[in-house]
């Protein structure tokens, strides 16, 4: 066994942790290419499946990461990744025998509650795994393979839905089963046999920074902490949730565009658009984290983080804005392959952010309010918005590509505001020299003057 009795290792459980970031993501993200199969077996409107991707997961993960993170920083992290990872399996498993709309909002909000615990758990565990100096690192990876999941989802299921589409045509399964039904079955299934070897090779790690007489954050210090000290972290966190609006809509909507307005097959919006995501939004999330923890090394103060946010911010937003002039498919994959790279790659840079200004025992919670605001303003908003917009121009081919493009541009706008306060907020200082494992801490971890 090795450091803190993990059979893995430290790294070890970083990859694990990640693997399984990448299956939530194919577990979430798999309706986006079932859209049109699903409408017709259910008769369900486009504002309807923009609720079911959009608001009901979005609502219900933000609602949920609030008490999740409440108990990762009180509890056992391991414990709660597995019980995540198994309800949000079974329950993607119990989307291919829905036989109304209703059943798959219920599929879906059990998902959103499972999902919810991974994030919050993970980056408190993977924290306490290395020092403050290598922490970014380790949390950009994590992150960047829920983007690697991302892509893959369209990959693998575009792949999954044409294997389920010939065993259906060959005549072995049952009557009732239709390839989206298959499609969520397969891609359930891995997560919980994912669930038992977290089970059986990793353990609790022991957490560091932390004074063992100490009570955990409550509400109120934290609220202290963030809307004194720290208040630009809100500003970060609304910024970022401005920026997720249209890279949130990506993905429920850019495979049925793909299918409506070019003639793609579900396979083949599955692989492009998947190739693309691959590409870009890992490789984004990777070198943004790299390049904010530099600047951070060099500028030593919070606002490291927002510059490089807000520069990606600017260069997503007039990516989304030139979306309606592209002439083809290919032009329009590069444009949404800029965007992902530069919008969804700093993702990652908030949770490392609150894992340099804020204590250990509050670490949790604060990445749960940081995903409160993401889904609540970002992923449950975003693919509700884009048929709404459309509503109001001329349907035909192009319509959604220009809703779009108008979402991407305004929220890029008032995301950019929001980062001009933030930078203020996080103006302070910060020393980087933390205590390691085994070190108590009483105060506020390197804070500084201003």
């Amino acid at each position: 066994m090795t450091q803190d009795g993990m059979g893995f290792g430290r790294w070890g459980v970083t990859a694990t942790l990640s693997f399984c970031f990448f299956m939530s993501y194919v577990d979430r993200l798999i309706l986006g290419l079932l859209v049109e199969p699903i409408k017709g077996s259910f008769q369900a409107t486009d504002i309807q499946i923009g609720l079911l991707f959009g608001a009901t997961f979005g609502v219900v993960y933000a609602i949920a990461g609030i008490p999740i993170g409440f108990i990762v920083d009180r509890g056992n992290r391991k414990w709660l990744i597995v019980g995540g990872l198994a309800v949000w399996s079974l329950l993607t498993v119990s989307a291919g025998f829905a036989t109304a709309l209703q059943w798959l909002f219920v599929c879906r909000i059990g998902v959103a509650i499972g999902e919810a615990t991974l994030s919050p758990a993970a980056t408190s565990m993977i924290s306490d795994l290395f020092p403050p100096k290598t922490r970014p690192f380790p949390i950009s990876i994590f992150f960047a393979s829920g983007m690697i999941g991302a892509g893959g989802s369209f990959i693998i299921g575009g792949a999954v839905v044409a294997a389920m589409t010939a065993l259906v045509a060959s005549g072995v399964v049952p009557e009732w089963a239709q390839p989206w039904r298959l499609t969520f079955i397969a891609v359930g299934l891995p997560g919980l046999l994912l669930a038992i070897l977290i089970l059986a090779m990793i353990r609790e790690p022991s957490r560091t920074e932390l004074d063992v007489h100490q009570e955990r954050a409550g509400v109120r210090e934290l609220l202290t902490l963030v809307i004194g000290k720290w208040w630009g972290l809100g500003a970060f966190f609304l910024a970022m949730a401005a920026s997720q609006l249209a890279p949130a809509s990506i993905a429920a909507w850019v495979p049925t565009i793909l299918q409506r307005d070019y003639g793609y097959s579900i396979a083949e919006a599955g692989l492009t658009l998947g190739v693309t995501q691959l590409l870009t939004a890992p490789t984004g999330q990777i070198l943004l984290g790299a390049l904010a923890g530099l600047l951070f090394r060099r500028l030593q103060r919070g606002n490291a983080f927002v510059i490089v946010c807000a520069t990606a911010i600017a260069l997503a937003t007039l990516a989304f804005a030139l979306l309606p002039l592209a002439p083809a498919p290919s032009h329009l994959l590069v444009l949404l392959g800029i965007a992902m790279f530069a919008s969804i790659g700093i993702t990652s840079i908030p949770p490392i952010t609150v894992g340099l200004l804020l204590p250990n025992r509050m670490r949790g919670s604060a990445v749960a309010a940081y995903y409160l605001v993401i889904a609540l303003f970002g992923v449950g908003v975003g693919p509700v918005l884009i048929p709404w917009i459309a509503s109001f121009m001329p349907a035909g081919p192009g319509t959604y590509t220009r809703a779009m493009a108008i979402m991407g541009g305004l929220s890029g706008l008032v995301s950019l505001m929001l980062c001009a306060l933030a930078m203020i907020g996080l103006r302070h200082r910060i020393e980087t020299s933390a205590p390691e494992k085994g070190v108590t801490q009483h105060d506020e971890p390197g804070l500084a003057g201003a």
